[in-house]
């Protein structure tokens, strides 16, 4: 364009910076803000979002960190979004003081945290063990009147479980329905999860049945997690039924799925059902197979699944590496 004489105005610049950060064309986005200045456009806090959201997409945060700098010798103030996704990068690659002393930052510049910001630094803080933190952090949005959502609650109550505080979770949980807040799928599985490790199956099973009576949608982690509080309860009769539930859903069960109830029946001393059970499973990677190697493009890989088939080596073959097979084919 510019070779050309066209006209440039900051949002056709910025417009095209969005492009080349969206395909990781990240440098060459940087390069554009010193042909805008030569093109007498001053870049402003759109432009530099853009870059460093196209940075922290990258991972380089210290390149994102050097240009917000470059920003307030310019006099140019840095937006909650362009905090935001540095808090956010700094927090998935596990450099949660850096995080903090952004966020601090914010508040000395007087840059308020919205719900996302807050969602970052919680679930940093979850990731690294610091619970107490976390919801105090909740506890400061709410008191900024700032609105939690499902997010927020979910990466606590997440939180929570793995630490094996389920009364905490639970109250967490309560909270979230008193200010309507719709918990999902994450939510109720993490639920779930903490009542099953808790040997509280029967509540795992009620807000399993609550969130199908709610319109949720059950995905083969939450059957898995209910058969594995089944198998350790020794109820596997329960598990199995779980299994035959997940089929009618139209899930998908996978060696997690298979491999828990094999053992809890070999636990439970009924070796003949883990065995039916297993020529089941074997069954059932073998269809899928076939499906997948209908469509799959390779003749090769169509080629040595017919010979195993034809020489009958599914029996010796572990169930491991027949799903390693599986997940091998589905990249196709």
């Amino acid at each position: 364009m510019v070779e050309k004489g066209c006209q440039h105005d900051v949002v056709a610049f910025n417009t095209l910076m969005n492009g080349l950060c969206r395909e990781g064309r990240v440098l060459e986005a940087e390069a554009l803000v010193d042909r805008m200045v030569e093109n007498g456009h001053q870049p402003n806090e759109v432009t530099y979002g853009t870059i460093v959201n196209g940075m922290c997409k990258m991972g380089d945060t210290d390149s994102a960190l050097n240009l917000l700098r470059k920003m307030d010798e310019s006099h140019i103030k840095a937006d909650v979004v362009i905090y935001t996704a540095i808090i956010d990068r700094l927090c998935k690659d596990g450099h949660h003081s850096k995080a903090q002393n952004l966020f601090t930052e914010m508040h000395d510049k007087g840059i308020f945290p919205n719900v996302l910001t807050y969602n970052c630094m919680i679930d940093g803080c979850c990731s690294y063990g610091k619970w107490t933190d976390a919801e105090q952090l909740l506890r400061d949005m709410i008191e900024s009147n700032v609105d939690p959502d499902v997010v927020t609650f979910n990466a606590l109550i997440n939180a929570f479980v793995k630490e094996g505080k389920i009364s905490e979770a639970e109250e967490l949980y309560r909270e979230m329905l008193g200010r309507n807040i719709f918990p999902d799928t994450i939510t109720y599985n993490s639920l779930i999860d903490g009542f099953c490790k808790h040997s509280r199956l029967d509540d795992a099973k009620h807000i399993f049945d609550l969130m199908v009576s709610k319109g949720g949608s059950p995905n083969v982690i939450t059957i898995n997690t209910l058969i594995g509080g089944c198998c350790r309860a020794k109820r596997v009769d329960d598990g199995i039924k779980l299994l035959h539930e997940m089929l009618r859903r139209g899930l998908v069960p996978d060696s997690v799925s298979y491999n828990t109830l094999i053992h809890g029946f070999c636990q439970a001393g009924d070796l003949n059902a883990a065995q039916d059970l297993f020529q089941e499973m074997i069954s059932q990677v073998r269809w899928i197979l076939i499906l997948l190697l209908i469509t799959s493009s390779s003749s090769m890989e169509c080629a040595r699944v017919i010979r195993w088939t034809k020489h009958g080596i599914w029996s010796i073959v572990s169930p491991s590496m027949v799903w390693k097979l599986v997940s091998k084919l589905t990249i196709y």
